[in-house]
């Protein structure tokens, strides 16, 4: 799922219908399933995302030491490493390297939503507070007795 689509949900589903608060609140309930239904499902695919950077990083670190084969190479698209690199040197070429750069960019989107649907799931668990917030701002507002 796309983070703009996330963003899109939240925005309809973040608003409170001030006029119905016990509408609100038994709604709380199917808004905690559906967004934690989506962190979980996001939360696989980042810890996906963290295993195969992990082996990417590795097969990066052996093509730079120069111990992929050339059918490895062909496999994986690259070409051979033109270069002898020093062993102390390989972490600055894996860490320049293209493909490390656009993973790492992949992992640090994923991060981001499921940091973004944790807030969600907060403020969900939250929204019975707010409710009554509201609930006990009107008594006030109307001068109704407790």
């Amino acid at each position: 799922m796309k983070i703009e689509e996330i963003y899109e949900m939240w925005a309809k589903d973040s608003e409170i219908d001030q006029t119905n608060v016990s509408g609100e609140s038994a709604n709380i309930p199917k808004l905690h399933n559906k967004y934690f239904r989506i962190y979980m499902e996001e939360g696989m695919r980042l810890k996906q995302s963290r295993a195969k950077y992990k082996q990417l990083k590795l097969l990066k670190e052996q093509y730079y030491k120069g111990d992929l084969d050339i059918t490895e190479l062909k496999q994986y698209g690259w070409e051979p490493q033109p270069l002898k690199i020093l062993r102390q040197d390989i972490p600055t070429y894996i860490d320049a390297d293209q493909d490390i750069i656009d993973m790492s960019l992949k992992l640090g989107m994923q991060e981001e939503k499921v940091n973004y649907l944790e807030a969600i799931i907060k403020m969900i668990s939250n929204r019975g507070f707010q409710l009554k917030t509201i609930v006990d701002w009107e008594r006030f507002r109307t001068g109704a007795m407790w």
